[in-house]
């Protein structure tokens, strides 16, 4: 029997929401049959997509004790937080050893936060991936700039109002922010197979991405551009503060043109950390000195021709997006483009991808109210004259008919 392809999955898993802490409301929950959560996993909708596909999925600590299984063919990183020096270190060596890495970095979120009037604050909400490392080394790097696209999604986020003065209920208030980012077909590479059969993508809230083609020129690798912003971008400096009227308003910015969202590189990968591997980063209940003192002795790598898919957003791949337009299909396309080779992927029927409408131009718009306001109402105009001037002409000619006879 075939073996399947092993997958690792790298993402975070936070504290369960503190209402679930409630003794009250997990045991209602236990007695009407609902499942009691103890973490918060954003990304558990990964894993059945690839079981769907056939692949054997296995969530990886990286900590210690919980290392890179053997027989992980490709390691997928998403979202990642705060990696230790050690964390880096297995990514690096794992890469440099021929492995695959998809690597899926979240610099920001935002809080949409409703005051009493019902109208949103957006406040920016810096996460620390602490990648840029290793892929500073490989040439490349994740901005610290916050994108904003002319192309952008609306979202109905829920907010909290008051009706008539006394009543508070939740509404859904659709919202759209240029940083609700879309990436069309004419911004992906069409001679990819990764992203040549993709309707849409949701790219909320991600970040561009930067290439040092010398340094990348320099090592060997081969760069693949999967696709880009629109030309109506553009960027912000890194900034905590809520975001003011002008930051999101297209006209008092210059646009950057296209920016670099995801890319492919490929080939030998060196080492960005050599040495002594780092101590693992300190469990509950270790000792600083434990930590410190403590040593592994590793067999040094056989290098092996390997493959990074790099993109600057995560939360495309959320519980909440994973099935938002394309998003579910780009991912298996990379995790398969990676796993088994571009040649090999195959047609996903399973999956069902948006296909967008074309965006329309100002002028199109125009003449599109012009044909619907006025154009239809001249039309009819036009007939009723020419049926009135020729109904006028029968009854003329009939009238001048009787007075000949008469």
């Amino acid at each position: 029997m075939e073996t399947k392809p092993l997958v690792g999955i790298v993402s975070p898993m936070q504290d369960v929401n503190p209402r679930y802490r409630d003794p009250k409301v997990r045991e209602w929950m236990r007695r009407m049959g609902q499942e009691v959560p103890e973490v918060q996993d954003n990304y558990s909708t990964l894993p059945l997509f690839l079981r769907q596909e056939g692949y054997e999925v296995e969530r990886v600590g990286l900590i210690k004790g919980q290392p890179i299984p053997e027989g992980v063919r490709t390691l997928a990183v998403i979202d990642p937080t705060n990696l230790a020096e050690r964390q880096l270190y297995e990514i690096d060596r794992f890469l440099a050893s021929g492995g695959n890495v998809l690597m899926a970095v979240q610099n920001y979120r935002f809080a949409y936060e409703p005051n009493p009037q019902g109208e949103l604050r957006i406040r920016p909400v810096k996460n620390r991936p602490a990648v840029n490392e290793i892929l500073e080394h490989y040439g490349l790097s994740v901005s610290e700039e916050i994108l904003m696209d002319s192309d952008h999604e609306v979202l109905s986020i829920p907010v909290r109002k008051t009706l008539g003065g006394f009543i508070t209920t939740t509404v859904m208030t659709p919202v759209k922010l240029p940083m609700q980012i879309r990436v069309t077909p004419a911004n992906m590479n069409p001679e990819v197979s990764i992203t040549n059969n993709i309707g849409a993508l949701l790219y909320l809230w991600g970040t561009t991405l930067t290439v040092d083609e010398a340094r990348v020129d320099s090592l060997g690798l081969t760069f693949t551009p999967l696709f880009e912003s629109s030309p109506e971008s553009w960027s912000i400096p890194s900034t905590m503060r809520p975001l003011l009227p002008g930051d999101i308003n297209p006209r008092e910015h210059d646009f950057t043109g296209k920016q670099l969202l995801a890319m492919l590189l490929t080939g030998q990968f060196p080492q960005a950390l050599e040495g002594e591997a780092p101590p693992w980063p300190q469990l509950p209940g270790d000792t600083e000195q434990e930590a410190k003192e403590e040593k592994e002795e590793l067999e040094p790598i056989v290098p092996r021709p390997g493959k990074l898919l790099l993109t600057g957003c995560a939360e495309m791949f959320s519980n909440n997006l994973i099935s938002a337009y394309g998003n579910g299909l780009f991912f298996i396309n990379a995790v398969d483009a990676l796993t088994l080779g571009e040649e090999l992927i195959n047609i996903r029927t399973k999956f069902q991808t948006s296909r967008l409408i074309k965006k329309t131009s100002p002028g199109t718009k125009i003449l599109y109210r012009f044909l619907v306001v006025l154009l239809v109402p001249l039309i009819l105009a036009v007939i009723g004259i020419v049926r009135y001037i020729f109904r006028r002409r029968r009854r003329e000619a009939y009238q001048r008919l009787i007075s000949s006879e008469g």
